[in-house]
């Protein structure tokens, strides 16, 4: 699934795996690197469009959603600063091709699914600028050439053009949980949200306006992301990154005052929120890295399990996994979904009745798996009635803490036997 979804960063981890290194930490190292490859975008961006840059990379140091998505593990931030390239790039030709950002384009092109939007948008809003039909024509044929060979390869590969995730998180609609993930997003960047009316009154910053805005509708009716870093907002950060330093910087007195506040009052407030979701996020990765190292130091090789949060777990427990959200299981991913729009955004599908029916030697559930305390899980209202027929809740102590999961009742664990395994 992450070969055909973000192709790019899956690559980036072949060096890491070559070199016996962990790559739940390298991700870390390479979503800073990313981060400082956002920031040099910024700085070249603000060059091409005659802003200031001190003020956009004060901005863009002390945002808490990007700082927190960047140490997170997956391709936001580096997928930001490709489209962020690939935009400088653009603009600063002129109307004219430019290979460099169709070498962008095409690396986003192989890290998220979103890069056909953003291309095309792009394009057209340059074109309705420049008025070059010539590079227009060139630029988009150079991209679809690239695409095509792609999706070729990912026919032949993984015997489908469209990834997995695609049946598991679109299902339909979703503009009302869209509205209020944009509404969270805003509370903790209002300024950014007055630079962009106000940068309207610029005819240089249009185009970017159009393809943001035109983003961001987007992201509204497919209903948002379910992380509170707002990541499906970030892809194109740079824009009002820049415009909110082009307003400080065009700002005096009483005015700049009262629009530092407006950045700074609510940025604390997301700073203090999200100081609490990385201890949050930490204290998780123990405790999955803790879990995935019992389950395989404590079940044969040929062990099955099952789970909603597929990676950091089955990456260290080395068994066989099968993914309740469906991201990398073909019939869950086409399982219909009731009420899309209502749950968890893209992780609503789910079949516990096929899940079960494998019957996987142990179940491990999303949350309160590893506590210091016991915990007696029931079960969910939606799995089968034959699963508490077949499962049992167990306690296994871990240090000072322990693991609560399920496990088939003929498979009871021997806890006195079990084999240590340090955090």
């Amino acid at each position: 699934m992450e070969g055909i979804t973000n192709l790019l960063w899956t690559l980036l981890f072949v060096p890491v795996f070559a070199m016996g290194a962990d790559p739940v930490y390298a991700s870390v190292v390479l979503g800073l690197g990313s981060l400082l490859l956002l920031f040099y975008g910024v700085l070249s961006l603000c060059k091409v469009l005659d802003v200031p840059p001190f003020w956009p990379l004060l901005l863009l140091a002390c945002d808490a959603s990007i700082l927190l998505e960047a140490v997170e593990g997956l391709e936001s931030i580096f997928f930001s600063a490709l489209l962020c390239w690939a935009i400088f790039w653009g603009l600063r030709a002129k109307g004219k091709y430019s290979w460099r950002s169709m070498i962008c384009f095409s690396l986003a092109l192989g890290t998220r699914p979103e890069t056909p939007l953003v291309f095309f948008l792009f394009q057209f809003f340059l074109f309705w600028r420049e008025r070059n039909l010539r590079s227009f024509l060139m630029q988009v044929a150079t991209f679809i050439g690239v695409g095509f060979v792609l999706s070729v390869w990912r026919f032949w590969y993984y015997g489908d053009f469209l990834p997995n995730t695609f049946y598991a998180k679109v299902g339909g609609l979703a503009i009302w949980r869209g509205v209020l993930y944009l509404k969270f997003y805003a509370q903790y960047h209002i300024f950014l949200m007055v630079s962009l009316i106000w940068g309207w009154k610029y005819e240089k910053f249009r185009p970017l306006l159009m393809l943001y805005t035109a983003y961001v509708l987007y992201v509204v009716i497919v209903g948002g992301d379910f992380k509170f870093t707002s990541r499906f907002l970030l892809p194109l950060v740079c824009v009002p990154i820049v415009l909110g330093g082009f307003l400080l910087a065009q700002s005096r007195g009483w005015s700049r005052i009262v629009l530092l506040i407006l950045w700074i009052v609510p940025q604390a407030r997301l700073y203090e929120r999200s100081l609490t979701w990385a201890h949050d996020r930490a204290q998780n990765l123990i405790a999955r890295r803790v879990a995935g190292l019992w389950v395989r130091a404590n079940t044969p090789s040929y062990a099955k399990i099952a789970i909603h949060s597929v990676g950091v777990i089955p990456f260290y427990a080395e068994r066989y996994t099968i993914d309740m959200w469906g991201l990398n299981d073909r019939v869950i991913a086409r399982t219909p979904i009731k009420d899309f729009g209502s749950g968890l955004a893209g992780h609503e599908r789910s079949n516990p009745e096929y899940v079960f029916s494998q019957s996987p030697d142990m179940y491990l559930p999303e949350d309160d798996v590893f506590l210091p305390k016991k915990i007696t899980h029931k079960p969910p209202e939606d799995f089968p009635d034959f699963f508490a027929e077949q499962y049992t809740s167990v306690s296994i102590k871990i240090g000072a803490s322990y693991l609560n999961i399920w496990v088939r009742k003929d498979l009871i664990p021997d806890k006195k036997k079990s084999k240590e395994v340090e955090p």
